[in-house]
């Protein structure tokens, strides 16, 4: 797979153009693409940064800290088409905590990991968010899964291994 500014290409070169198909990002910035057989996840953020308007002697602009608004979306390539979107909360703060590093898939659960923790979602209950494991602030971090054993690792903290589900 190749990420630009317009779209998620999923190569193939089987086919003469070499691209099989093209995800649009409708403007969102990718922080991570996951593919499991037929599944495509890309792990998208908004940042919408909040100004407010002081007025002393003169009016002066304040930025505050961004609100991300940051989520999983799930693509088909067979049909080609997206099949679901998995939300995380809104969060504040410098977008490099906020934004997606890791996301991953399979047909129960999808895993979207940030520098808030790493957050669960149960396929087959529509996108509801499961659980959030370890919420707090991790730095350079990122998560491995494997039969039922989940190792989440941040260079901050000691490695935290748990079963699930």
């Amino acid at each position: 797979m190749l990420c630009t500014n317009k779209a998620v290409n999923v190569l193939d070169f089987r086919v003469p153009a070499g691209i099989a198909m093209k995800i649009p990002t409708f403007g969102e910035q990718i922080y991570s693409v996951f593919a499991n057989g037929d599944m495509v996840l890309a792990g998208t953020g908004n940042i919408k940064t909040k100004t407010q308007t002081e007025v002393f002697s003169s009016s002066k602009e304040n930025t505050q800290p961004s609100i991300t608004q940051c989520k999983v979306n799930q693509w088909s390539i067979r049909q080609g088409k997206p099949m679901n979107v998995y939300t995380l909360p809104e969060m504040e703060g410098k977008s490099s905590k906020t934004s997606i590093n890791q996301v991953w898939g399979d047909a129960q659960s999808v895993m979207a990991l940030n520098g808030n923790g790493l957050y669960i979602f149960d396929v087959e209950q529509r996108m509801e968010l499961q659980h959030v494991i370890c919420p707090d602030n991790l730095a350079f971090r990122t998560f491995d899964y494997a039969t039922s054993r989940l190792l989440l690792i941040s260079r901050d903290r000691p490695p935290l291994w748990c079963n699930w589900p």
